[in-house]
């Protein structure tokens, strides 16, 4: 397996970890007193109407500084997944809403943040955009800078999106095809044979 990956894994893992047992201030919650097993759905809904008010950047700051003192890593990450679709549904442009998200990943909080949210936004493109472009397009279309990319460990943040841009596409696949895998490998010749 790649260094890079095994390294991207470990780490994602330890700050599970960390996340899970560090003490939090009760100043920071935005659902106080909420039952652990809503509290995701607390902060879901907050950050979807900020998103409503077209605030998305207020969303996503709102996960950032409030929400993961409070979720799992793996909450965050679904979190994030439905704020991109709502974001996308709310601007109908991909780029301008993979633009809200951290443009680079520079710590562990942000790799999280940026995985889930892009999946999201890319779900809700695709399936919207699927009568009217090809699977192969939208794929060239969202992850075109990443096609010619080598893999080269000296750029492992272009390469960590690159990766991740064509995991993103494959969530979109299987979103836009209502999950149906068989469909979605049909799509596995479009991308480039190094991301594969």
């Amino acid at each position: 397996m790649n260094r890079n990956i095994i390294l991207i894994i470990t780490f994602v893992i330890l700050f599970g970890v960390y996340q899970k047992f560090r003490l939090l201030p009760s100043s920071f919650t935005a659902c106080p007193g909420t039952p652990r097993v809503t509290l995701q759905r607390c902060h879901l809904d907050h950050a979807l109407g900020l998103v409503k008010k077209k605030d998305i950047g207020g969303a996503l700051q709102h996960v950032r500084t409030v929400a993961h003192h409070e979720l799992s890593p793996a909450e965050i990450h679904f979190l994030l997944h439905e704020v991109g679709l709502a974001t996308y549904r709310e601007v109908h442009d991909v780029h301008k809403a993979i633009a809200y998200a951290a443009p680079f990943i520079s710590t562990p909080w942000q790799v999280t943040e940026y995985d889930g949210y892009r999946h999201g936004v890319f779900q809700a493109y695709f399936s919207e955009q699927k009568s009217v472009k090809s699977t192969s397009e939208l794929i060239r279309e969202a992850c075109g800078p990443y096609f010619n990319l080598p893999d080269d460990e000296r750029r492992p943040h272009e390469v960590y999106f690159g990766r991740d841009c064509f995991h993103a596409a494959g969530h979109a696949i299987m979103f836009a095809g209502s999950n149906d895998v068989f469909m979605a490998l049909q799509h596995c010749d479009d991308l480039p044979k190094p991301w594969m």
